[in-house]
């Protein structure tokens, strides 16, 4: 360090700076301004640090001095007399209606005002809180009635089907779908595949006594009596009394010549439903072509009774046979 010093106090020194060479004396010059910023550098962070210090420690003291002296200086001053130096604040809030009401000055003694005593102008004053309370009380009593006819709450549960529900509605969907195949196929007379439809929407309501029986239609007509009668006792085994399928029996024991098998079944039809056009018409047309010819003419004139023409035509044909027979 000292021999910066001499070297620092020769340049300074007029006569002694050419003892110096110049690339130290270049050498010693930016030496001494790096020290003086170092200098600078140390003294400024020097300063924040115990500037830093002081607020860590004090600070909360100093906020509350300042702060006192806020109010201090936001107090009103007070006149020589003591007397505060302020307005006087009304009494009455002013309100803004649409028509300005002026109020008589009150004292400030609680005095209870009966409606007599209140003048036309005051009753021109928006409700008071009073009011608005019995207002809102009135409302939940009339939302507590609203819940109270609503009944008790319905749980989520007992509205959602159960899964066996919804299998079984959409099972019913596609039938129906089928079946509605299965008429527009018999419609258009393509009863091969009526018959394949009916058979499946069977396959779908294998205890559907109705869709048994429209199978062995289908196949009456096709002439196929033999199944015919199979589905027909089907049927009859889900439902006894149901009489399409009493008459489709009948029909397919007489066309294969079984004549009292025939007629056990139209017998049992009649007996169910005696005014029905097609149990009375089906018995009628067995007796003819059994030769039966009086108890057909008997059905016969049933049936015309009845406000079927098909009974006129009956009645002429068996006419005619037995005038034939008595010749």
């Amino acid at each position: 360090m000292s021999i910066l010093t001499e070297l620092l106090s020769k340049l300074n020194t007029t006569g002694l700076r050419k003892e110096v060479h110049p690339s130290l004396e270049k050498i010693v010059r930016a030496g001494v301004k790096i020290n003086k910023r170092v200098l600078v550098s140390v003294s400024m962070l020097s300063v924040f640090i115990l500037i830093g210090v002081v607020l860590f420690f004090f600070g909360e003291d100093i906020m509350v001095v300042l702060q006192k002296d806020n109010e201090a200086v936001r107090q009103p001053h007070q006149s020589a007399t003591g007397q505060l130096n302020e307005k006087p604040q009304s009494v009455v809030t002013q309100q803004k209606p649409a028509d300005e009401v002026h109020l008589p000055q009150v004292t400030p003694q609680p005095v209870v005002v009966t409606p007599q005593v209140q003048s036309a102008e005051v009753n021109k004053q928006p409700p008071q809180q009073p009011v608005k309370e019995s207002q809102e009380a009135e409302k939940s009593e009339k939302k507590v009635e609203r819940e109270s006819e609503k009944g008790p709450p319905v749980e989520l549960a007992n509205l959602v089907p159960p899964p066996s529900e919804v299998a079984l509605r959409n099972r019913q969907f596609k039938a129906d779908s089928v079946f509605a195949f299965a008429l527009e196929y018999e419609k258009k007379g393509l009863r091969e595949e009526a018959l394949e439809q009916y058979k499946n929407t069977l396959k779908l309501q294998p205890e559907n006594h109705r869709i048994l029986n429209k199978i062995s239609f289908v196949l009456i007509t096709m002439k196929r009596y033999f199944e015919a009668a199979k589905y027909a006792q089907e049927a009859l085994a889900l439902n006894a009394n149901y009489v399409p399928a009493l008459l489709n029996c009948g029909i397919s024991y007489t066309e294969m010549h079984e004549i009292d098998m025939g007629e056990r079944y139209f017998k049992q039809a009649l007996l169910l439903a005696p005014q029905d056009r097609e149990v009375v018409f089906n018995i009628a047309v067995f007796y003819e072509k059994a030769n039966r010819l009086n108890e057909g003419f008997a059905m016969f004139s049933t049936l015309s009774s009845l406000g079927d023409s098909r009974g006129e035509d009956g009645i002429n044909r068996i006419t005619l046979k037995l005038d034939n027979t008595t010749r």
